[in-house]
């Protein structure tokens, strides 16, 4: 009986390591679970901004009549300068359409990303309601 003993010596230490060994991968599994989710929420707080910058400039275009009405080139280039500054490398285009159709698309590049985003919003301006 004594014979065993000797042997199992020094395993308690082992079990221990390898216990922290396994408690160590999780915590850094949940820090790159987290570092994924803080990624995702920024990506979705550029697309809602992008959305809303859309319906505004369709608001706007509702409002005005059109985007081929007087002034409306400067409320356009006044949103492309808001889209500019709310999204990263954000660009904003008014694309008028035939029978009162507007496309509105925004691009960005968020920070760390290596493709850009796109949001397209349709409209239609009718002038005879």
């Amino acid at each position: 009986m004594k014979r065993t003993r000797v042997y199992q010596k020094g395993v308690m230490l082992l079990e221990a390591l390898i216990g922290l060994l396994i408690f160590s991968i999780g915590i850094l599994a949940l820090i790159a679970m987290q570092s994924v989710a803080i990624s995702q929420v920024r990506d979705a707080q550029f697309r809602v901004d992008a959305s809303a910058l859309a319906e505004r400039m369709l608001g706007n275009l509702f409002i005005l009549g059109g985007p081929s009405v007087t002034g409306a080139s400067t409320v356009i280039a006044t949103w492309q300068t808001e889209v500019t500054a709310a999204l990263p490398t954000g660009v904003g285009t008014v694309t008028p359409g035939a029978n009162g159709q507007v496309t509105i698309t925004i691009t960005w590049q968020a920070p760390a990303a290596s493709t850009t985003s796109t949001h397209t919003s349709f409209g239609v301006i009718a002038n005879n309601l």
